[in-house]
């Protein structure tokens, strides 16, 4: 049984358009009107996704849902990276919390059965597969590459850190992780591994 309509595992990046990294960053930091951007944009998006379930879930609990995935989002924003792990997060976070409340009210809902269960098993089943696959990418790139990216993707080092562990420049760290990234994608996509799917 499929839960969400395939559109959601690409949702549009256009709710991202108005976040970039300096915004998260200042979230971080604490600052009330980047929180206040941040929410404008993330709330919509989660809304997007558990109103794209394949059951009818009513404008209420959509709206309840989204404001319990903000909440999960203020109390884990020292965990994200970047734009493209937000939009992760937000998307994994919404769909989680959507499957939660289908099971705790599976009366309200035609056919459910234990479907959801197997549902949830193949899931986590295909997210060890890709984080296994993650590693193994990234033991197969070449040095820099290999520690940078494993640095800042799978250590969460922030590139100050990275500068350091590495000695190098920090001006130096965006150029080099946007061309590892690109080493990586590339890697990936030969294993024929989705680039949306990993992050």
């Amino acid at each position: 049984m499929r839960l969400f309509q395939g559109v959601v595992n690409s949702a549009p990046y256009f709710f991202m358009a108005n976040i970039n990294l300096e915004i998260i960053k200042s979230c971080q930091q604490g600052d009330e009107h980047s929180w206040r951007q941040l929410f404008a944009t993330t709330y919509p998006l989660s809304k997007w996704v558990v109103s794209h379930t394949l059951f009818n879930i009513s404008q209420h609990v959509v709206d309840e849902i989204a404001q319990e995935t903000m909440i999960t989002l203020a109390s884990s924003i020292e965990t994200i990276n970047d734009e493209t792990h937000l939009m992760r997060f937000i998307r994994r976070v919404s769909k989680n919390k959507c499957i939660d409340y289908i099971r705790c009210n599976k009366e309200l809902f035609e056919e459910l059965s234990a479907d959801i269960d197997i549902l949830e098993e193949e899931n986590l089943l295909k997210d060890n597969e890709l984080v296994n696959a993650l590693h193994e990418a990234v033991d197969e790139l070449k040095e820099p590459c290999k520690t940078i990216i494993r640095n800042r993707y799978l250590l969460n080092l922030g590139y100050k850190d990275i500068a350091r562990t590495m000695g190098i420049e920090i001006g130096q760290i965006g150029v080099r992780l946007n061309r590892c990234l690109a080493f990586l994608k590339n890697l990936l996509a030969y294993k024929h591994i989705s680039w949306e799917d990993i992050l």
